[in-house]
């Protein structure tokens, strides 16, 4: 089974609030340093280069300390998954530079889609659809456990499954030829 590369081929934003200044955060894949940080009209740092095909971008509290994390979708090999696949990499700003905080070469198994509910005490949760082994489509859940995430007891599969993204309190995909919500309080 082949992966489809899917880019975000316009710019996405979104707001990162920090405690010394709300900051504006832009990922585009058609610039070489893809992931910039702005405040007012100021670059503050920029990064993330073209080569990893860039396709998602969120802003969360990955780890519970408060502060927002920027959570960037990429398209390339890694060392541990040698062809082109989805990864989920974790980056720090501390209101000067981006940093690394997590590469993640998989999931466990092919991703397609992620979003992140509201923060948790343990940070905000991770929503993941994933494809199986048999073909379909597994909606999961998990939290950060220091380095790296650990699926939670949560998992619903579909035979096809689209259109990921949390609301609110409310969970939102598209499956199976409709639209299921899931309130947040029921993945615990």
């Amino acid at each position: 089974m082949g992966i489809t590369v899917g880019l975000a081929m316009m710019q996405l934003e979104a707001l990162m609030r920090r405690p010394e200044a709300t900051y504006r955060v832009q990922l585009n894949p058609a610039w070489e340093n893809t992931l910039k940080v702005i405040k007012g009209d100021k670059l503050v740092a920029q990064w993330v280069a073209k080569k990893y095909l860039p396709w998602e971008l969120r802003i969360a509290d990955v780890d519970g300390d408060g502060l927002p994390e920027i959570a960037i979708g990429v398209v390339r090999k890694t060392k541990y998954t040698p062809v082109v696949h989805r990864c989920l990499f974790i980056y720090r700003f501390d209101g000067k530079e981006i940093r690394k905080k997590w590469l993640g070469s998989s999931m466990g198994r092919p991703l397609l889609e992620f979003d992140f509910g509201p923060a948790e005490a343990k940070g905000a949760p991770l929503f993941t659809l994933e494809h199986t082994l048999d073909h379909r489509v597994a909606l999961s859940r998990w939290h950060w456990m220091g380095f790296g995430f650990r699926k939670q007891k949560f998992e619903r599969v579909f035979s096809h499954a689209s259109g990921l993204r949390v609301h609110g309190k409310t969970l939102i995909i598209d499956a199976d030829s409709q639209r299921i919500t899931i309130p947040l309080e029921e993945t615990q």
